[in-house]
C-alpha cells in the first residue's frame, strides 16, 4: 500500500510544480496587459493634453486679436509661443509618467516569470528528490542486516 502512494505523492508534487507554473505565467500576463494599457492611457492623456492646449491658445488668439493687437507678432507671438513650450513640457511630463509606470509593470511581469521557472525547477527536483529517496529506502528495505529478506 505504501508503494502505491509513493507515485501519488511524486505525480501531487509535479501538478503542484506545473500548476504554480501556470499561475504565474497568467499573473505575469495580466501585469503586461496592465503595463499596455498603461501606455495606452499616456497616449490618450497626451491627445487630451493638445486637444486642451490648442483650445486655449485659439482663446488667447481671439482675445489678443480683439484687443486690437495683431496676433502673430511682438508680445502675442511670444505668448503664443511660451503656450507652445508650455504644452510640449507637459506632454513630455505625461509620457515619461506613463512610460515609467508601463516599465516598472513590465519589470514586474519578467520577475514573475523569472520567479515561475525558478519554482518549477525547485518542484522538479524535488519530485526527483523523492523518487530517489524513496527507491533508495525501497531497496533498504529489503536488505536488513547486509542480507536480502525479499527473496
Amino acid at each position: 500500500m505504501a508503494q502505491a502512494a509513493i507515485p501519488l505523492m511524486i505525480a501531487g508534487s509535479l501538478v503542484k510544480t506545473v500548476g504554480g507554473y501556470q499561475a504565474a505565467q497568467q499573473n505575469a500576463a495580466v501585469v503586461s496587459a496592465q503595463a499596455r494599457e498603461e501606455r495606452n492611457l499616456g497616449v490618450a492623456e497626451v491627445e487630451k493634453i493638445r486637444a486642451s492646449a490648442r483650445a486655449a491658445m485659439g482663446r488667447q488668439i481671439m482675445g489678443i486679436a480683439e484687443s486690437g493687437f495683431q496676433p502673430g507678432t511682438g508680445s502675442a507671438r511670444t505668448a503664443i509661443e511660451e503656450s507652445l513650450i508650455n504644452r510640449e513640457l507637459d506632454i513630455m511630463m505625461s509620457r515619461r509618467t506613463s512610460e515609467g509606470r508601463a516599465a516598472g509593470l513590465d519589470m514586474q511581469a519578467k520577475q514573475i516569470k523569472r520567479t515561475a521557472v525558478f519554482q518549477a525547477v525547485e518542484g522538479l527536483i524535488g519530485a526527483a528528490g523523492q523518487i530517489a529517496g524513496y527507491k533508495s529506502d525501497y531497496a533498504a528495505a529489503g536488505r536488513v542486516g547486509g542480507y536480502s529478506v525479499g527473496g
